[in-house]
Parts: C-alpha cells; structure tokens; sequence
C-alpha cells in the first residue's frame, strides 16, 4: 500500500487532445508497517478527452517516463523506466474550477532488475487556467 500526492500539468493542443506532465510522489507501506522507502513518478504523455454536456469531461492517457527510488534523508537507490495508461472524470465547478471525480491509472515500472506494477487509484481538485 501507498500514499502520496500527484500533480499534472496539461496543455490543449486540439479540443480533444492535449499534452500531460505528471509528477508524483508515493511513500511505501508493507503489511501494514511504514518504510523508508518512497517512489517519484515523472511522466509525459498524451490525453484525448470527451465532453458531456458543459459540465462533465471523461479522458484516457498513455504516459512514460523515469520513477525513482529514495529514501528519506536524500540517498538515492534505483531508478527506471515506467509507462502507464489511465483515465478518469472531472465535474466542472466554474469555468476555472472542476472535480476530479476519480483518476486510475495502471502503471508498469522497470526497477532494481525487476518489473513493480500497480494500480493507483486518486480523487483531486483541478484548476483550469485560459479559455475553456
């Protein structure tokens, strides 16, 4: 189990297509016991969107990238290549303010000689910055 906080960054390109940088941060939990370790995501990628009506937007995206390994204290351990793909629904607010009402992703990574995959399932607030 994990806990941590993502943001994304997104530029329209076309209505339904736009760019994404995500950055997260994960820190570890194993039976129940907290670890040293945590994770960094930094993924690029593409997103295509769907809009219902003015208020609901659907989207699914494919990003890649590197994810690190580190402990607290700043050592660094392993690092590696990682790609996921994933979706969710936002609930415009304003024009400037949606919900995103859930976001999961399936998220594959290349690791320390091996392969971790999970599934990262989040909820956020979502600010929207120029013409919607």
């Amino acid at each position: 189990m994990e806990s941590g906080r993502c943001s994304d960054v997104v530029v329209t390109a076309t209505e339904p297509v736009a760019v994404v940088a995500a950055l997260c941060g994960t820190h570890q939990f194993l039976n129940g016991q907290e670890v040293d370790d945590s994770l960094g995501s930094f993924l690029g990628g593409i997103r295509f969107r769907k809009r219902f009506g003015r208020r609901i937007t659907s989207f699914v995206e494919r990003l890649a990238g590197a994810e690190t390994g580190f402990r607290y204290g700043g050592f660094r351990s392993n690092s590696g290549f990682s790609f996921d793909v994933g979706g969710g629904v936002d609930l415009a607010l304003k024009n400037w303010l949606a919900l995103r009402i859930l976001h999961a992703k399936y998220q594959t990574t290349w690791i320390g000689g091996g392969t971790v995959n999970r599934l990262r399932v989040h909820a956020g607030v979502v600010f929207r910055i120029g013409k919607r």
